[in-house]
């Protein structure tokens, strides 16, 4: 379970779309932070090519183009993400029905091994019965008395 926690953080870090890394800034090599630098990276280039085309349908046709690109990248980052959650709570469950199932199974052993286990001898005479004490003295010296002898 410790190996599959560890793993879990190491693929959050890695993908950067949640908890912790997701800030751009704390981890800028994660995926999600390449994927925004490379958005833009691209806008920049696209505006800067412009010149004085800002306002023409092509600049903005290249800017959507841009966006439509981020967009696709982001998407496909997200089913990978998830697809890694997915896997890591498989591995998680697949874990813990193991363990389970090794309780199950020690604890079978046990009975088995109980069962197959020769029964202790006993006293020669048989099980002694004691006597039903009348009141709550003779009850008392009944508990006391078997103690007394095993000194």
């Amino acid at each position: 379970m410790a190996g599959l926690q560890s793993g879990w953080l190491r693929s959050q870090q890695e993908f950067g779309l949640e908890g912790p890394w997701a800030d751009y800034a704390s981890n800028p090599y994660s995926r999600a932070a390449l994927l925004q630098r490379s958005y833009d990276a691209a806008r920049r280039g696209t505006t800067n090519s412009a010149g004085h085309n800002l306002y023409a349908g092509s600049f903005i046709n290249a800017q959507n183009q841009n966006t439509h690109q981020f967009d696709l990248g982001h998407d496909e980052l997200q089913k990978g993400y998830a697809q890694a959650n997915a896997e890591y709570v498989a591995n998680q469950q697949r874990a813990e029905d193991e363990y389970n199932g090794d309780i199950v199974q020690a604890g079978w052993d046990r009975v088995n091994a109980g069962l197959q286990a020769e029964p202790e001898p006993m006293a020669v005479g048989g099980p002694q019965r004691k006597r039903k004490p009348q009141n709550r003295r003779q009850q008392i010296r009944q508990n006391i008395a078997p103690r007394r002898k095993a000194r």
